[in-house]
């Protein structure tokens, strides 16, 4: 009986091992908090923190995923968050994968004191050629976020009364299956390591150019005419997550939720990024903050010097370089 408790125990130790992630010094991933398919659409949301901080902003993505014969509408969030106030919203150009169009809408929240922090249910409308009636809509779900409250210096944990383990020698046969469990173990991580490489690689292969990608959104900015019609904020902020999601998907650094100062405090700590690229994104960035908090009203010199420090940054960034650099 000891022997099978402490063959659990080993293989729970182990399979611990094999799927705790590494520290890289990045921040987590969106995750994914609900999904949601009504016919052919796919209503996917993500964020990142996936808690409320109340020190950081936290950013809400909401996918839509439809055949090309299927518009869809622009979700509106109006009236349907607690606890959290929108501060900005943005859209990157929507992209196929495997025939389905994909669209992304992004949505800066700032967290407020409250009872609650929820995300209530809305409505998706989409227009269907092939359907009758071809008008239709589905509601999401509704989303609860957690809280994460700050840590303070004086925290202390009672340890007080919990008994000391004791050890169990195992005895050969046990020692002997430990190994041989140990052996499999690490032959099916490295099999599952080289496998999701090669999945990765297949994946990547596919997907556009970052830099197209980006360009495309910036002229898409251009075309909207915010300018022309006094909304610098909604511009210099479009015009950021631009610079911002662009180095996210060329360089891996997770850029667009940080705050300007906990992104130029990463890039300044990479190697991989010049100091002279460093200080020009210092530049824009400092300056945009300016009119999205500041509520400074840029000239058109200064808006014209904000698209070109953009646009030059994005067409000039040499991409292959800094990923060789990365790898070596």
């Amino acid at each position: 009986m000891k022997a099978v408790m402490l063959y659990a125990l080993m293989a729970s130790s182990l399979l611990g091992l094999a799927i705790t992630p590494t520290a890289t010094g990045q921040t987590n991933a969106p995750t994914e908090l609900q999904r949601l398919t009504h016919k052919d659409i796919t209503l996917t949301i993500s964020a990142s923190p996936s808690t409320v901080e109340f020190d950081r902003t936290l950013l809400l993505t909401l996918t839509l995923t439809a055949p090309e014969r299927i518009q869809l509408d622009p979700p509106n969030l109006n009236d349907r968050l607690s606890g959290l106030r929108l501060d900005s919203t943005y859209e990157p150009a929507p992209h196929l994968e495997d025939g389905f169009r994909v669209r992304r809408f992004k949505y800066r929240l700032i967290p407020i004191i409250a009872k609650e922090y929820r995300l209530a249910p809305f409505p998706i409308t989409y227009r269907d050629s092939q359907a009758s009636p071809t008008e239709g809509w589905f509601a999401s779900k509704p989303l609860l976020f957690k809280t994460t409250a700050p840590l303070r210096a004086d925290q202390s944990i009672d340890l007080g009364g919990m008994t000391e383990p004791v050890w169990i020698s195992p005895d050969k046969l046990t020692i002997a299956l430990y190994a041989l469990l140990s052996i499999a173990l690490i032959l099916a991580i490295v099999g599952v390591i080289k496998l999701c490489r090669h999945l990765s690689r297949k994946s990547s292969a596919r997907k556009q150019d970052p830099r197209v990608t980006a360009l495309n959104d910036l002229q898409q900015l251009l075309d909207q005419n915010f300018i022309q019609a006094g909304d610098f904020r909604q511009f210099y902020f479009s015009l950021t997550m631009i610079v911002r999601c662009y180095i996210e998907d060329a360089h891996h650094v997770r850029a667009p939720e940080q705050t300007t100062e906990e992104f130029l405090r990463a890039v300044s700590a990479d190697k991989r990024f010049d100091q002279q690229i460093v200080g020009r994104l210092k530049d824009f960035l400092q300056a945009a903050d300016m009119v999205k908090y500041a509520a400074q009203t840029p000239s058109a010199e200064m808006v014209e010097g904000s698209v070109s420090s953009a646009r030059q940054y994005i067409a000039q960034d040499d991409i292959r370089a800094l990923q060789e650099s990365t790898h070596a």
